[in-house]
């Protein structure tokens, strides 16, 4: 089969555009990766905070102590790992006083 000039061209075209796609994403993707490997400083940490806890509800939060078996009370769930926490109930209502209806 005998190929037109104007089919040679069309297939070097598509090839170049398929090669700068290509470069253009391979290019976008190191910068990203670069980018965050810098982790980008304390503006990027604030950022990842709010990401993380938008609604600064984990400030609510504390460790608790672990709860005392009681004697003669059968425990329904038996967990292999768990965290005990006590909810800051006043600091709570004072946010939630201020949230619109």
């Amino acid at each position: 089969m005998v190929r037109s000039n104007d089919d040679r061209r069309r297939t070097r075209r598509g090839q170049f555009a398929t090669g700068l796609i290509l470069g253009l994403v391979l290019a976008v993707a190191v910068l990203a990766a670069t980018v965050s490997a810098q982790g980008g400083g304390p503006a990027e940490a604030a950022k990842l905070r709010l990401l993380s806890d938008p609604h600064a509800t984990k400030s609510f939060w504390t460790n608790a102590a672990a709860p005392r078996q009681v004697q003669g009370r059968r425990v329904a769930v038996h967990a292999r790992k768990f965290r005990p926490l006590a909810l800051n109930t006043t600091g709570l209502r004072s946010v939630l006083a201020r949230a619109p209806r």
